[in-house]
């Protein structure tokens, strides 16, 4: 859902600055912990715990969430590196414990609980992790059953980037970065739906509220090829690669994804996710570069999947509900060169 893109794609809202005094960044630095280990444990053995402090992030889906898919990949997130031996994943349904694989990814960051076998849909589960140190666990709820594509066809729904919830970057510098731009929703619309191949079109496009919501006209849609909706009601669109440019900037978006359920009466998206990379180079914002700018969140770039360099900004955000814009519109094939506007 890092929005750092947004940054390149916003007209500044405000005076084309960033307040960095009233934005709330302080420098967290400031750990006095002068702990020590006063273990007297005596029986000869080596305490392997005083070795291992790994934290839980957070785990996706999140607690309390609605419209997971039948075929989840379940993740936790952590602070520090982990090994196999530090870490265990399990998965509870009405009838007990669920078989499935954990695989390490991420720099051994992030764990994945993966499924043997499809999950029964409109049913509560139960995600736990607990690591050498730590233990966390949520509860979610499948989707409901398949719906007629029909009622969701040419329907725009709305991510607004100032009510999800940041997972990478942090919260911090993504609020930092949401005040300075007009262009702070993702509009996705349902361009097209075959329910017999089980296949979803969707087309993103950038969107900004300026008095009413509306397709931003400097910003080239983002075609996702056909996705998979044997899942149906639950869909991921993408990864994507392409372009996306405004305000003199062009920035390279990599791996964009987009993924959610549609209620069942097609009213909203639900459990929406917004994952990609977004290469910062050549981006500076009210003096800022582009990974100066993470920074200032407590935030660093990391590797781009397509050559290796640390300019990239990961983005992952989520939001509980996406709702049907009536009146909205998205056209797939805008040109933003036959503006005057955008030039």
């Amino acid at each position: 859902m890092s929005l750092l893109l947004l940054a390149a794609l916003g007209c500044d809202s405000n005076d084309g600055t960033i307040n960095v005094a009233d934005s709330g960044i302080v420098d967290g630095d400031a750990d006095a912990d002068a702990d020590t280990d006063t273990d007297t444990d005596a029986d000869g053995d080596t305490d392997s715990d005083t070795d291992c402090d790994i934290g839980i992030s957070y785990l996706d889906p999140g607690n309390g969430t609605v419209g997971v898919s039948p075929t989840p990949l379940l993740r936790a997130y952590f602070d520090d590196p982990a090994t196999m031996d530090d870490i265990e994943l399990s998965l509870e349904g009405p009838d007990g414990g669920v078989d499935g694989g954990v695989e390490l990814s991420g720099g051994d960051l992030i764990a994945t609980f993966t499924p043997g076998d499809e999950l029964a849909r409109d049913t509560d589960y139960t995600f736990s992790v607990t690591t050498c140190s730590d233990a966390e666990e949520s509860s979610f709820t499948t989707v409901e059953g398949p719906l007629d594509g029909n009622i969701l066809e040419g329907r725009v729904y709305d991510i607004d980037l100032n009510s999800v919830t940041w997972n990478s970057p942090s919260s911090t510098t993504g609020a930092l970065l949401t005040s300075q731009l007009d262009t702070d929703h993702i509009l996705i619309l349902v361009e097209d739906i075959d329910d017999d191949a089980e296949t979803i079109k969707l087309t993103g496009a950038m969107g900004y509220d300026d008095g009413g919501l509306a397709q931003y006209p400097c910003a080239e849609a983002i075609a996702f090829p056909e996705a998979d909706w044997s899942t149906n009601p639950y869909f991921q669109a993408g990864p994507e690669n392409t372009v996306l440019g405004a305000a003199g900037f062009e920035l390279q978006v990599m791996d964009f994804t987009v993924s959610g359920a549609f209620s069942g009466d097609g009213g909203e998206m639900q459990n929406v996710g917004v994952v990609g990379y977004v290469d910062l180079d050549g981006l500076e914002v009210s003096g800022y570069e582009g990974c100066d700018l993470l920074a200032l969140g407590g935030d660093s770039c990391t590797a781009c999947p397509d050559d290796g360099e640390v300019t990239c900004a990961y983005l992952d955000v989520e939001d509980s509900s996406a709702p049907y814009e009536s009146g909205v519109t998205v056209d797939p094939d805008i040109d933003p060169s036959s503006d005057p506007n955008c030039q």
